[in-house]
């Protein structure tokens, strides 16, 4: 479910059409992602951003070409996806 869910976001990054912060987001909740209204952050880019929420999500809407979506490698911890950086290696 999760796969399915991050290619479908990364195909609307890879877009970037004029709408596609409202297309993340209704994906996000259709699928129950934004419950508690957070979103998981890899640890590269939350240290990047300061650790603020705000700032990791300007990073995603003023360069979307940089970062993508992962499933969650802990869905205990961390259930669901996970915003990265693209150079990663993943696997």
């Amino acid at each position: 479910m999760y796969k399915e869910l991050c290619d479908f976001l990364n195909n609307i990054l890879s877009r970037h059409k004029e709408n596609f912060v409202e297309e993340l987001n209704d994906l996000l909740y259709e699928y129950k992602i934004f419950e508690g209204d957070q979103l998981y952050w890899d640890h590269e880019l939350w240290i990047d951003c300061n650790f603020d929420d705000i700032d990791a999500r300007n990073l995603v809407i003023e360069h979307p070409e940089l970062v993508m979506f992962v499933p969650s490698d802990d869905m205990k911890e961390h259930p669901g996806v996970v915003v990265t950086y693209k150079n990663k290696n993943h696997v």
